[in-house]
């Protein structure tokens, strides 16, 4: 459902000339949709606008274009955010918790209130870097390693906006399988 925004876009915090916001259509419409916009002050806009290659041939996506701004003005993204979207991805989000705290009870992580992706943080000691190698050869299961995405080297980024609950919950629990077999092999050599 609908939530109150804590704080507004960055673009709104600065309205310096220097600022420019960059969106793309294919995060909030589909993944293979190559379209997005600029927010920025009228200058540094009319300097996209001048560009030869955009004033050549009416833009860069001039089908696409035309069709999502007739989508925006029909209110359509505002239909299909709210009643496919962001529904689809709540209750995908849910399942991905639901998993890890099924099968990963060590690990932490904040239940997210939007968005693709939970950030996972496992134990101090685990190098998600090193973990994510096994994961993969032994256990058929990966994940982006936390410091690719300037988090900590114990963080794992974890998608849930591609997968079912079904394929989720596999995937949880091969990683959890694939955990184990980390910290068993760690602390031997260690020990």
């Amino acid at each position: 459902g609908l939530r109150p925004v804590d704080s507004p876009p960055f673009r709104e915090l600065c309205r310096d000339s220097t600022v420019v916001s960059l969106g793309s259509f294919s995060k909030i419409c589909g993944p293979g949709l190559r379209l997005g916009w600029c927010l920025a002050a009228p200058e540094v806009c009319q300097k996209f606008r001048n560009n030869g290659v955009l004033s050549s041939g009416g833009g860069l996506n001039p089908v696409v274009g035309a069709i999502m701004a007739s989508a925006l003005d029909e209110r359509l993204m505002d239909k299909l955010l709210l009643n496919e979207v962001c529904p689809t991805l709540s209750m995908k989000s849910k399942a991905l918790v639901s998993a890890i705290n099924k099968h990963l009870p060590g690990a932490t992580f904040h239940v997210p209130e939007g968005g693709y992706f939970i950030l996972l943080r496992f134990p101090e000691d685990v190098n998600a870097t090193e973990l994510v190698e096994i994961a993969r050869s032994k256990f058929s299961v990966a994940y982006t390693p936390g410091a690719r995405c300037l988090g900590a080297p114990n963080t794992a980024r974890l998608s849930f906006a591609f997968y079912s609950a079904e394929e989720m919950e596999i995937g949880v629990k091969r990683l959890s399988e694939a955990l184990e077999f980390y910290q068993k092999e760690k602390n031997r050599e260690q020990g």
